[in-house]
């Protein structure tokens, strides 16, 4: 596994065009960011309703104050210290979460975690081609452990701990990318393609030479 910082890098040796790829109809990073934070919103308010509707102390976050708490109260800026950086490894985890899933997973040299931090974006980016499925389950995976995951643990063991419902919504609204990603890739591709990225341009072919000009979408 590689870090970079900047934009998602491009291969050389990778020439779509010439070998029979087609271009994913998809947004530029900078469009992509603005309908991803709508995608993460709406989201993250569903899962917020769904923990309210399936668990007793399913509120955001529990803050309790009263005269006590207020005097010991932690300085405020320990506090917001301690929520950037509980945001940053959330953010780490979830990137690790898509690379995990990439041939190799961390150990592959193809496996890429990136910064790129003008698009305020963070990103796990696989050098080389995947199946649709796979490219789906890498999108999907931060969001089915981090939010459905944490929501089904506390739904079954009842931990009450506060943070959990939290981290779960947040998370949510992190995956709005990757839902608006998965989306785009399911409506328009076959199941059986292939999928590749060259920097942030995603293209797709289908195995064995078949004509990529055949209508897209569907399973």
């Amino acid at each position: 596994m590689r870090l970079h910082f900047g934009p998602v890098p491009e291969n050389p040796d990778f020439h779509p065009q010439e070998d029979g790829w087609t271009p994913l109809r998809e947004p530029s990073a900078g469009v992509f960011v603005l309908l991803a934070s709508g995608v993460g919103i709406v989201v993250g308010v569903l899962v917020a309703m769904l923990w309210a509707a399936t668990v007793e102390s399913g509120i955001i976050l529990q803050l309790k104050f009263n005269s006590r708490d207020v005097s010991t109260a932690i300085p405020i800026a320990i506090a917001i210290a301690m929520v950037l950086g509980a945001i940053a490894l959330l953010i780490a985890v979830h990137e690790l979460l898509h690379a995990a899933v990439y041939p190799g997973g961390w150990l592959s040299r193809r496996t890429i975690i990136g910064m790129w931090l003008s698009k305020g974006l963070f990103y796990a980016h696989y050098d080389g081609s995947l199946s649709r499925n796979r490219f789906v389950l890498t999108l999907l995976t931060p969001f089915l452990v981090l939010t459905l995951g944490i929501w089904l643990a506390e739904v079954v063991l009842r931990t009450g701990w506060g943070p959990l419902p939290a981290w779960s919504v947040l998370n949510a609204m992190f995956a709005g990318g990757d839902i608006l990603a998965t989306g785009m890739v399911v409506w328009q591709l076959p199941s059986r393609a292939e999928v590749r990225n060259q920097g942030w341009n995603t293209w797709w072919r289908l195995p064995g030479g078949d004509d990529t000009s055949s209508p897209s979408g569907g399973t």
